[in-house]
């Protein structure tokens, strides 16, 4: 029962050790950053669906894909300090390719139904992948296709910059996903 095609947030939260000094920070800016949504057209037109995954050594999924109710009457999961302990290494690229699976699943489903759908990626880190398997030129031709086909709106990587991780890297992060 949608009012308008569905717009399908993907949100992939680092939760490693390095992450530890900004963990109020995610907190705080998580909240906002749903409220903010909450507020969008997409949302009070009931077509408006969040996906979360938090990652260190591996991936954890917050939340499937849930729609996102303006009055906050959902299902999303609101970082707090019970749910968001960083520790241990960085599996950015497991976590991306898994977000991937289920957006091509979503996409699947949506297109069976005769509903147009996008997404939107953003990935929020301060560092590199440590844990490997999977290569990020996998993830950068799945994006591209993504893209090419009209289903993927935009990709961004947010970077908590620092003295061990640079605007530099963050841009090598970037183009080296296929990112915006």
């Amino acid at each position: 029962n949608l009012s308008e095609d569905p717009v399908f947030s993907c949100f992939v939260i680092d939760a490693s050790g390095s992450m530890s000094a900004y963990s109020n920070d995610v907190i705080s800016s998580h909240s906002v950053m749903l409220n903010t949504l909450r507020d969008s057209a997409k949302c009070k037109n009931d077509a408006l669906y969040v996906v979360q995954y938090l990652f260190s050594d591996k991936p954890y999924q917050l939340n499937p894909f849930e729609k996102l109710d303006s009055r906050g009457k959902d299902s999303v999961v609101l970082l707090n300090s019970n749910n968001y302990k960083p520790n241990g290494t960085t599996a950015l690229y497991k976590t991306i390719f898994h977000l991937l699976q289920d957006m091509a699943a979503s996409i699947d489903h949506s297109y069976n139904e005769d509903i147009v759908s996008s997404f939107t990626i953003a990935v929020i880190t301060d560092g590199e992948d440590t844990e490997g398997g999977v290569y990020p030129a996998e993830i950068k031709a799945v994006v591209q296709e993504l893209r090419a086909k009209k289903f993927l709106r935009s990709s961004v990587v947010i970077g908590l910059l620092s003295q061990g991780f640079n605007e530099s890297r963050l841009d090598q992060i970037k183009d080296t996903l296929g990112f915006e």
